[in-house]
């Protein structure tokens, strides 16, 4: 079905609305909570992306299925029925960075409330996310996205719509 396009778009909307072009220092809570979203539907492009087309290249699809999604994007290009290559290592800045919009994700849907300190782990993290972060894990995605359809030619045509997406927001 390929969701992950609408969830690319949607990415791009919520940081336009987030007003990345603001001068004003402080990220106010509307504008925190549409960096958030699009932080999210980011993590839920990259999933979409993987799990359409790992049944079509992946043997044990049940099995890499029940993967965390950035470990899918490690073994999916490995294991592959054909074109099998390495795409992306685990000591890059690429994992690293394909890792973060699932941190993300998993802190924002599957917060525990406890009583914390300001200075926990997910506070940080909520505080660290900003216009620039989001740009850099954007970038990154894309650009995993373009090198994988490029290795296994998901598309029918180069002149897909991924290869033509922009990689900026």
């Amino acid at each position: 079905m390929e969701f992950y396009k609408s969830f690319l778009i949607l990415v791009q909307e919520l940081y336009q609305k987030s007003e990345p072009q603001s001068t004003y220092p402080n990220m106010g809570a509307p504008r925190k909570r549409y960096l958030v979203a699009a932080t999210v539907s980011l993590a839920f492009a990259m999933e979409s992306f993987i799990n359409d087309f790992g049944e079509q290249f992946f043997e044990e699809f049940d099995d890499f299925e029940m993967m965390p999604t950035y470990k899918k994007y490690l073994f999916f290009p490995k294991f592959a029925r054909v074109n099998a290559a390495i795409i992306i290592r685990k000591t890059s800045n690429e994992y690293r960075l394909l890792r973060l919009p699932f941190r993300y994700r998993d802190m924002f849907t599957h917060h525990k409330p406890s009583y914390r300190q300001s200075t926990s782990r997910d506070e940080t993290m909520f505080n660290e996310l900003n216009h620039s972060c989001l740009r850099e894990m954007y970038t990154n995605a894309i650009k995993i996205l373009k090198l994988i359809n490029q290795q296994f030619r998901m598309f029918e045509a180069d002149n897909d719509w991924l290869t033509r997406y922009n990689e900026n927001l």
